[in-house]
């Protein structure tokens, strides 16, 4: 049964980030064929505007699917009971985190790049209905996080499938018909709404009546918090590394440029998101098995993830290395400048990235270490050097710091999470989250 699960789960998530892939990167041509560049350069910033609100559900997604995993296997029904109060507590701080951060975005960075652009202000306001999307998006992924805590993963990619496909053609129709940027806005606010009700209804249905909820037990709601920190700090970190760069882009080269970074950071992303699937989607069973002592099944999984995600990785790679030309010539045009080093070096980081996301995704799932301080120190040297870098090399500066920022200490990481799984000390116990809760 969990085979079947996990197999499900992989194929829902191939097939959508297929369709999200396609649709990210089509949805790129149509907004610089139908847009000015500095309109499309405008949107391509509040949708990554809008992937740090994303982060404001603060880690919580592993660590509510580790704390429901580890109930199960103790089959304490009020426990899991009032960890659904809990989540809902949660995901209401969370919600008033996301009004804040979006406010503060508009006023502090959004409106003045649009006002140096000379956008006006309506064009600006797009970025609202965009943000209480992301709002809504994150309240659908608390009930993920709780099915996927079930040991049923893979139902936030077949919902995300149809509702990006729905997206995607009410994008190009408005496109097409000479649409401004708050109806793209309105567009993303729409499908994210979908998205919730559909996730709240698949969590009922499967739960029925242990659905109901039970107020949280004392510290529960801190405890999740306090858990889901060290992957808050690590999503911000993440996020800094990779989506703050196209900030660094428009201030060192304009919005001129955005696109074409953007587009190469795009297929990138798109990669690492395929690439690091199966050890995500085996989170909760390495969870489960480390917890009920199956040291051996979830050494399986460990290796399994690890081996077929690199494998994936560098099949997508090669050919966009030797190709990457003739691609973007055919999916975006002459408009939009091509610099090949510029694809290599953001083609290596995703191949590092996806290594090191394959090793460091099983050692949170057994031990719930998120490797914090190497994080920091990884943050630290990519900031300093995608900063400084291009001012000598160019744009290429910006993807090469990022992939000498990061390999030392992913080294180190990969090491340290092998020695952890594959060698444990004898003395060391597995974590046990749901004593704490």
């Amino acid at each position: 049964m969990a085979r079947k699960k996990i197999l499900f789960g992989v194929g829902a998530g191939i097939v959508s980030l297929g369709i999200d892939g396609i649709s990210s990167l089509l949805i790129l041509r149509l907004l610089t064929q139908y847009l000015s560049v500095d309109k499309a350069g405008y949107w391509i910033l509040v949708t990554s505007a809008g992937s740090l609100l994303l982060v404001l559900q603060c880690g919580l997604g592993p660590a509510i699917a580790r704390a429901v995993a580890t109930a199960r296997v103790a089959n304490d029904t009020d426990k899991l009971r009032s960890l659904l109060g809990a989540v809902d507590v949660a995901f209401r701080f969370v919600a008033g985190a996301v009004a804040v951060a979006a406010v503060a975005i508009f006023f502090c960075y959004l409106w003045s790049t649009a006002q140096r652009a000379h956008l006006t202000l309506a064009s600006a306001m797009g970025w609202f209905p965009y943000a209480v999307g992301m709002a809504a998006n994150l309240q659908g992924q608390a009930s993920i996080f709780i099915l996927n805590g079930y040991g049923e993963v893979g139902w936030d990619k077949v919902f995300r499938s149809v509702f990006t496909v729905l997206g995607f053609v009410a994008v190009w129709g408005a496109l097409m018909m000479g649409a401004s940027l708050p109806t793209l806005g309105l567009i993303y606010l729409g499908q994210n709404l979908l998205f919730w009700i559909a996730a709240h209804w698949k969590l009922r249905g499967y739960l029925d009546e242990s659905a109901r909820r039970l107020p949280p037990q004392a510290g529960q709601v801190g405890t999740l918090f306090r858990e889901g920190s060290k992957l808050l700090l690590l999503s911000v970190l993440t996020y800094l590394i990779t989506q703050f760069t196209i900030f660094i882009v428009e201030k060192y080269f304009g919005l001129t440029q955005v696109a074409a970074y953007s587009a190469m950071l795009r297929v990138g992303v798109l990669i690492g998101t395929v690439g690091s699937l199966l050890p995500q989607m085996l989170y909760p069973y390495t969870a489960s098995s480390w917890a009920a002592g199956d040291y051996a099944r979830c050494r399986r999984y460990y290796v399994a993830g690890l081996l077929i995600s690199v494998a994936i990785t560098l099949l997508m790679v090669l050919p966009l290395c030797l190709f990457g030309r003739e691609i973007f010539a055919l999916w975006l045009g002459a408009k939009v400048p091509y610099s090949a080093a510029c694809f290599a070096a953001v083609l290596v980081f995703y191949v590092v990235y996806v290594h090191h996301s394959a090793h460091a995704t099983p050692a949170l799932a057994v031990e719930g270490d998120a490797f914090t301080i190497p994080a920091i120190i990884n943050t630290a040297m990519v900031m300093i050097l995608v900063f400084e870098l291009p001012r000598f090399l160019g744009l290429v500066g910006v993807p090469l710091g990022m992939v000498l920022g990061t390999a030392p200490v992913s080294a180190y990481v990969v090491w340290k999470s092998w020695r952890m799984i594959m060698m444990p000390s004898p003395i060391v116990a597995p974590a046990d989250f749901g004593t704490q809760l």
